[in-house]
């Protein structure tokens, strides 16, 4: 797991749970003005401003409050969406939910401070920008929401009116500050985390690594292909294993020696690795066999990987071989599907590998 992954976790677990404060903040503001509007019909005294109220305090705040609610909830389950834009999402609801408190609740003032409160959530997806974005927009909303009180209350004082916005602005102001301080102290922990985690990793790394090849021994692969697994229905694309058998490999050993057939793994290993990009989802599985593991790659960049690494092999040369000799492998990709077995998913890649061989060798096939 790179930063970039842990990050992704991070925000995704944020954006759960900022979305049910959201949608708790919704049931329980529509709950109450339910129960306020109520206590006259509960005393037989219903005013002739009720229809008024319902409409004003209930049914308009509450269908733009559920409205926002919908379209957050599609768009933070959507994979169109990248994962700093989800959070953009996410922190706009809130602050879209406390907007339409502020402006339709505002005979009581304390409400003129629940935009803060998006600016604390914010410190805590520690992104300076964004933050910076919310508290415009948050103060934007105070601003507005003491407009409307002005004009809605004419029977409040000027000075209290003037306090009141004096005081919104400053604590607004305040709570940037202090939010600022908490995405710095959020964001040292995160980086103390992951950097433990990532000394943990490398000693893990060290007893998973195949000593000759240096890729992931047999053990590795286990647990990558049932984290593979456990995390299919969260992956957008295909999730493809391959195995690949250097062809007549056994006859490089018994005519050059062992020690040169140890030059030949280990020439293919950096062949793949170079190919590949990295040895993260490459394993030595054992002998002259290895497994690649693809997550979220489309069909025609796995198989222009697989020609390039089958191509690439039959070009290379070395100085204890007959320059004529050409070396080569045969690869069987198979995909996973729901309700597969890691068995029976590497069985399929097995087979298909016994499939390439049988078809003459040097060559790869794909069983979707």
């Amino acid at each position: 797991m790179d930063f970039t992954e842990y990050k992704i976790g991070y925000y995704r677990r944020w954006q759960k749970r900022i979305l049910g404060i959201s949608w708790t903040m919704f049931i329980t503001v529509f709950a109450l003005e339910i129960v306020v509007g109520l206590f006259p019909l509960i005393y037989g005294n219903l005013p002739p401003s009720f229809l008024d109220y319902c409409i004003k305090n209930i049914v308009l705040p509450s269908s733009m409050n559920f409205v926002c609610l919908i379209i957050a909830t599609i768009l933070v389950g959507s994979p169109a969406l990248t994962i700093m834009q989800k959070n953009y999402t996410v922190l706009f609801l809130f602050l879209a939910i406390v907007a339409v408190i502020s402006f339709f609740h505002n005979y009581y003032q304390i409400v003129f401070l629940l935009p803060c409160a998006a600016l604390f959530i914010a410190a805590l997806l520690t992104d300076k920008k964004l933050l910076s974005t919310i508290f415009i927009s948050a103060m934007a909303v105070a601003v507005f929401s003491m407009l409307l009180w002005f004009i809605t209350k004419p029977g409040d004082s000027f000075q209290l009116k003037i306090g009141t916005a004096v005081a919104v602005v400053a604590v607004h102001c305040a709570s940037y500050y202090f939010s600022n301080a908490i995405l710095f102290s959020v964001q040292e922990q995160i980086d103390f985390i992951y950097d433990g985690y990532l000394k943990q990793q490398q000693l893990l790394d060290e007893l998973q690594l195949e000593p000759l090849t240096r890729l992931y021994n047999r053990a590795a692969l286990a647990e990558a292909i049932s984290s593979c697994i456990k995390t299919y229905k969260e992956t957008d694309g295909l999730l493809m294993i391959a195995l690949i058998d250097l062809d007549n490999f056994k006859s490089v050993n018994d005519k050059y020696g062992h020690a040169n057939g140890d030059i030949v793994l280990i020439a293919f290993a950096e062949l793949m690795i170079k190919i590949l990009g990295g040895s993260r989802n490459v394993f030595r599985y054992g002998g002259d066999e290895f497994v690649i593991l693809f997550k979220n790659q489309n069909l025609r960049a796995i198989e222009s990987s697989a020609e390039k690494i089958c191509f690439s092999f039959t070009e290379m040369k070395f100085d204890f071989m007959d320059r004529r000799t050409r070396l080569s492998a045969s690869m069987g990709i198979a995909a996973y599907h729901s309700g597969m077995t890691s068995k029976e998913w590497f069985e399929s890649a097995d087979s298909a590998a016994y499939a390439a061989k049988s078809a003459g060798k040097n060559q790869f096939v794909v069983v979707l």
